[in-house]
């Protein structure tokens, strides 16, 4: 959220989650622990994206 913050972004994608199995913790965790960092920075909900596996999106420049 700092960097985010920092950069003055607008936008951002969390990627590589649940890509390798490295730790006990439920695959599914990250996106969750996410959107409560984004809750707790005080930023809009939709200010990071996290993308379904295989889903695809179109950014407008």
């Amino acid at each position: 959220m700092r960097i985010f913050k920092d950069v003055r972004a607008k936008k951002a994608i969390g990627i590589h989650w649940s890509v390798f199995e490295l730790a006990d913790d439920p695959l599914d965790e990250p996106p969750r622990l996410l959107a409560d960092a984004v809750k707790q920075a005080d930023l809009p909900a939709d200010a990071f994206t996290v993308l379904k596996h295989g889903e695809m999106i179109r950014l407008n420049p």
